[in-house]
């Protein structure tokens, strides 16, 4: 299944592989997902020609399902059809702000896993950070998965649910999320009308 490329296997443990992804991705709701938000993304992606993500929620882990990069992509490990932890992700902390709380009890009994000196590992930090999320419509990350990253994502929120989470990711050394903030918070509300109009255009 690896050299068919439904599998991909990485630090030990099986992952979605392309092929099985490109098949997952034909799915309506996703398919509709990736058709509202690509426009917004190409759009941040010209404001900053810095890595702009699009991820939901897979399990108990943020899933990439879209992402625009360039020559100036920063050092990252996220790639489409890859996972990556909630707690210490741009994406992962905007979508998690609005989760329900039994999903949050899930995430913290799972364990908050430190990856660098800036990550949060304890649940009174974490309600912190998702209580300033709520408050300021977009989330960051400041190291937290690897030193060298900075990210500001905002989620997409439809029907009172956190869908999806737009992000622009760069490197420490040139980029600073707190100025596109504002940009990738339009994006997300965006990218949360078109899918509002898709839902009641197939209602």
């Amino acid at each position: 299944m690896v050299r068919l490329g439904w599998l991909r296997r990485t630090d030990g443990r099986y992952e979605i592989g392309h092929r099985l992804f490109e098949i997952a991705s034909l799915t309506p709701s996703r398919s509709r997902l990736r058709e509202a938000a690509i426009p917004y993304m190409q759009d941040l992606y010209e404001a900053a020609h810095e890595t702009v993500h699009l991820a939901v929620i897979q399990d108990l882990e943020v899933l990439y399902v879209e992402k625009i990069s360039g020559h100036n992509r920063a050092t990252t490990a996220s790639r489409v059809g890859g996972r990556l932890p909630l707690h210490c992700t741009g994406v992962g902390k905007a979508m998690l702000a609005h989760a329900s709380g039994d999903f949050y009890d899930r995430i913290v009994e799972a364990g908050l896993k430190g990856y660098t000196e800036r990550t949060i590992t304890t649940q009174d930090r974490l309600r912190r950070e998702l209580a300033a999320v709520r408050r300021e419509g977009v989330a960051y990350d400041r190291g937290e998965r690897d030193p060298d990253v900075r990210c500001v994502a905002a989620p997409v929120i439809v029907g009172g649910q956190a869908i999806a989470a737009v992000s622009i990711t760069g490197s420490a050394h040139r980029f600073v999320p707190g100025r596109l903030s504002a940009a990738v918070r339009l994006a997300s509300l965006g990218i949360a009308r078109k899918m509002r109009c898709a839902t009641a255009e197939s209602n």
